[in-house]
């Protein structure tokens, strides 16, 4: 990888970083005005277990072909 595709890969990451906190709060903060705090961490908990499967799943199949 040379250096300039590293500052692009990293300058992407931090920019959809940055755009999923800040989405992420505006959706839950809506979601807050509706249901309770219990009901955002239990949503943000399956959320997160979601995403971690869907990487164990990307992992898998990519050694799979690999």
């Amino acid at each position: 990888m040379e250096e300039h595709e590293h500052e692009d890969a990293m300058g992407t990451f931090f920019n959809f970083f940055d755009m999923g906190i800040g989405g992420g709060s505006l959706l839950l903060g809506l979601v807050a005005t509706v249901y309770s705090y219990r009901e955002i961490y239990i949503a943000a908990i399956f959320m997160y277990l979601l995403f971690v499967l869907l990487y164990i799943l990307y992992i898998f199949l990519k050694r799979k072909t690999a």
